[in-house]
């Protein structure tokens, strides 16, 4: 009984082996896998954009030059289209030099910000005056959110300032709309606040800004 059984075992083996064997079907391919490319990089930003100031003191437009200062003009619209600007003061009035905005609040309490972007000042704008440029500390990599506007031709806030740091101050754009209302700021009693100086003694707020068209082809900002 054994015997047989074992010539059974055998038998359904061979079988198996024999069925396997003859299979007309060929074996399963492992997929190649595919390393997918990284992202392309997106294009720079280009063209000319517009922005409106609505301040305790009226109007204020500006032209925004991304042709010149691409990565300016794109962190700098950021900021506007997050109404980051939204609420915060003049903080900083040189008389017949610049004022400076865009980094206090009415409480001069300094606003939160991303990463500090790359100076861009070798572009060949010039802080003339109504010249709008990035407000920076003394490192010329740290500039965010803060930016000053020239009451008068500045060019010792250029890059090639001969007693400069080599560096100087990006300019991305220029007042085209409001100029007398960036100069009557320019000329208003400044105090010290705590700690920080040249204040205007009468706060003077930012209400809004906000991308606007060129009146003039009708373009989109």
């Amino acid at each position: 009984m054994r015997k047989i059984q074992r010539v059974r075992t055998v038998f359904l083996f061979a079988a198996l082996v024999a069925a396997l064997g003859c299979s007309s079907e060929p074996p399963e391919a492992v997929p190649e896998r595919k390393v997918e490319a990284p992202p392309p990089e997106p294009e720079p930003l280009t063209g000319k954009h517009y922005v409106l100031f609505d301040t305790t003191k009226g109007e204020i437009k500006l032209e925004l030059d991304a042709d010149a200062a691409p990565k300016t003009v794109e962190n700098f619209l950021a900021y506007v289209d997050r109404k980051f600007y939204d609420h915060t003061i003049v903080h900083k009035v040189i008389k017949n030099y610049y004022i400076q905005a865009g980094g206090y609040d009415v409480r001069l309490k300094r606003k939160a910000t991303r990463d500090p972007i790359d100076s861009e000042s070798d572009n060949g704008l010039k802080n003339l005056k109504g010249a709008v440029a990035m407000a920076r500390g003394v490192d010329p990599q740290s500039a965010t959110t803060q930016f000053m506007i020239s009451v008068r031709n500045n060019p010792r806030l250029d890059r090639d300032y001969a007693k400069g740091d080599g560096i100087g101050y990006t300019v991305f754009g220029k007042v085209v709309e409001g100029m007398g209302i960036v100069t009557k700021i320019g000329q208003v009693k400044t105090v010290q606040k705590s700690s920080a100086k040249n204040v205007p003694e009468i706060p003077i707020f930012i209400r809004t800004a906000r991308r606007v068209e060129n009146e003039e082809d009708g373009a989109e900002s």
